[in-house]
């Protein structure tokens, strides 16, 4: 593209990146981007308008990854089971919805994850229990998960951490 185009690849990820941000192209693999039906809406009436970056909210009080967050501030060292009770009453704090918040927190380096030493014998990891412990403490407010990106949004700290 980076021939066709004249411009150089970092510039064309550079603009691709806040194109997707804006939500205007989607990226189904790598390497590959496809127009979502904004884009297509955007290119047919207003081509030339610039791009304007989505806001990225902060997290609802009360909501299950705040109740989370707050949950793993207090805890400091805790397994997923641990945060269920916390979530319990709330129809969206499921053991998936908690391991993926916790995943999305571990690649980015504000948990650290330990496999429990007396589940040795299980074959894999899927059967084997992760204990997690806080690395990095920023307030709060609970980081956001930017998917375009690929990073979390800290509202505490103002930045953007890349997983």
């Amino acid at each position: 593209m980076s021939e066709t185009t004249g411009r150089s690849q970092a510039h064309l990820r550079k603009v691709l990146n806040e194109l997707a941000i804006a939500g205007l192209v989607t990226r189904p693999k790598r390497g590959w981007y496809a127009l979502t039906d904004a884009g297509h809406v955007r290119m047919k009436f207003d081509p030339k308008a610039p791009v304007k970056p989505r806001q990225i909210r902060k997290p609802k009080p009360g909501s299950v990854r705040s109740r989370v967050w707050r949950a793993i501030q207090i805890k400091q060292e805790f397994t997923i089971g641990d945060l269920l009770p916390v979530v319990e009453n709330n129809s969206g704090g499921t053991y998936a919805t908690i391991g993926a918040f916790c995943v999305q927190l571990e690649k980015c380096g504000y948990l650290r994850g330990v496999f429990l030493a007396g589940d040795h014998e299980a074959l894999n990891n899927a059967t084997r229990i992760k204990k997690y412990r806080v690395a990095k403490h920023t307030g709060p407010v609970a980081p956001v998960w930017v998917e375009a990106e690929n990073c979390l949004h800290d509202h505490n700290t103002g930045e953007k951490v890349y997983a």
